[in-house]
């Protein structure tokens, strides 16, 4: 099947105009039984989807306790069975314990299979829906960042999903900027798309919130617009206190970790529900988090009538909290 990140004419264009190769296909790996190995392929087959649910969380690279905050990451999936997983600061050792796990063989596909990906540490994405087709383009970066596209079937024809962890560092506004426009420019046309991750700046008070397309929508924002939704808090998570210690320079609050769609048509995804994740300790503990960020869940549905009538939404009730 050819879709637009396919194809050959399109990646020849964005390559000249934006300055960044859309590099080669990425293998997505299921696991196969008959050899207890992850194989690439899409030989899944499931039903086509109207109705999404969306994770995406930055869960550290950093080796303290990494095994037990991983676990409480993967029992927090468990729960919600989201239909997209999109993870940052993923590492090798990360992502043999999450390829691991039952329940992630048996629904998953995976842009990563051994590591190569994510070395030493990078973006990741677990799929329910058939992945059509991915690519993983190399940023402009001090600190090897790389920008995830996939492109997911869905019942409304091909959602593209864009999975990044910007530049941080409240100097490196340029970067951020640079890396943004490739990221953009990744998602061209009326195509419905989806931006996940860690932006690393704040979408209320950065500059680098004007740089986004005003066809974006910020689901946080249009969903919960009275709300802070921080996600990196250090009065809210004593993990990411611990690890920014007395640093003035990173003890803001910030709303970097975002869930941005683009409705496109047809299709017309819109945002039904949102909320954060991973934001108590477990056990009262005070630093035991799963991650020095907290997580988005997201539920996107799917309206195809011409009319735009909102039938569809009065059987997704929303979630709190």
């Amino acid at each position: 099947m050819s879709t637009a990140v396919d194809d050959a004419d399109e990646v020849v264009k964005m390559n000249a105009l934006h300055g960044f190769d859309l590099g080669r296909p990425l293998p997505i790996a299921r696991y196969a039984p008959q050899c207890d190995c992850w194989r690439p392929g899409h030989f899944h087959v499931m039903p086509r989807m109207n109705r999404l649910r969306i994770v995406t969380w930055n869960i550290l690279f950093d080796e303290c306790r990494w095994q037990a905050r991983l676990d409480l990451v993967l029992d927090e999936f468990a729960r919600l069975r989201p239909d997209l997983i999109a993870l940052q600061e993923v590492t090798p050792p990360q992502l043999s314990r999450i390829l691991c796990r039952d329940w992630v063989r048996t629904h998953y596909a995976t842009s990563d299979a051994d590591g190569a990906t994510v070395e030493p540490h990078g973006v990741l994405l677990l799929s329910r829906p058939a992945v059509l087709d991915a690519r993983l383009v190399a940023l402009p970066s001090q600190r090897e960042r790389k920008l995830l596209l996939a492109e997911v079937e869905t019942a409304c024809g091909p959602l593209r999903c864009a999975v990044v962890h910007l530049e941080s560092g409240g100097d490196e506004v340029q970067a951020r900027v640079r890396q943004l426009e490739i990221v953009t420019a990744s998602l061209p046309g009326a195509m419905p798309a989806l931006i996940l991750g860690d932006l690393n700046f704040d979408a209320e008070t950065d500059a680098e919130e004007s740089r986004l397309p005003k066809d974006l929508v910020d689901c946080w924002r249009k969903l919960r617009p009275a709300e802070a939704g921080k996600t990196q808090d250090p009065s809210a998570n004593a993990l990411r206190a611990k690890l920014i210690g007395q640093s003035r320079k990173h003890r803001r609050a910030m709303r970097c970790d975002r869930v941005l769609l683009r409705p496109g048509t047809p299709g017309r995804w819109r945002p039904i529900d949102i909320t954060r994740i991973g934001t108590a300790s477990v056990n009262r503990v005070a630093d035991a988090f799963g991650s020095d960020h907290f997580g988005l869940v997201a539920t996107l549905g799917c309206f195809p009538r011409e009319d735009g009538r909102d039938d569809a939404a009065r059987r997704f009730a929303p979630a709190r909290g």
